[in-house]
């Protein structure tokens, strides 16, 4: 009975016991850790045109900051918008590939074309989920949606005299669709 487990012990030892080393250190995951990337936005019924950079932290981690230009509403094109976000995103494969969760948040900015000391900013956190195929070569392909939050930070009568006019600054909770074309490396 002691021999079988002095054998027993003997054999786990070895197959838990670690190999000789060759002195080379382990190699980091092989996948790229920075994406910059195109994004065309259609926050129901908003249209959007920005870029964003992406920064893998770990193996299923990624930050990310962006700039986006939203479209007036027609007859409304003294209204200038734009969007500033930062964001963290979960992924299930790895970071830049596979299917992703995010929370972000974002500043959105209306202001008069030629006044802009006149103006609305409004923070809009938000969370979103899609999904990215990154090719061998470098190429993005991008699909998400989101679930915006806004809440008014600076109002002004003046610039948004109703909510619909002013696309970037909305008030109420919205949907947003995007599609994004990049490059990581």
């Amino acid at each position: 009975m002691i021999a079988s487990s002095l054998a027993s012990l003997a054999v786990v030892t070895a197959i838990a016991a670690p190999t000789e080393s060759t002195g080379e250190a382990t190699a980091a995951p092989d996948f790229a850790k920075n994406a910059a990337s195109i994004m065309v936005g259609f926050p129901v019924p908003d249209y959007t045109i920005g870029g964003a950079y992406q920064r893998a932290l770990g193996r299923h981690f990624s930050v990310s900051g962006g700039f986006d230009y939203v479209a007036p509403r027609p007859g409304f094109g003294h209204l200038i918008g734009f969007q500033e976000s930062i964001g963290a995103q979960a992924w299930i494969t790895r970071p830049l590939h596979g299917p992703w969760a995010e929370l972000a948040l974002s500043v959105a900015h209306t202001s008069l074309r030629k006044v802009p000391e006149l103006r609305e900013v409004t923070l809009v956190p938000s969370i979103g989920a899609g999904y990215t195929w990154q090719f061998d070569f470098g190429l993005l392909l991008g699909i998400g949606g989101s679930l915006r939050f806004p809440q008014k930070v600076v109002r002004s009568e003046l610039v948004c005299t109703r909510s619909a006019m002013c696309p970037a600054t909305r008030e109420s909770i919205h949907a947003a669709v995007s599609v994004r074309v990049g490059w990581a490396w």
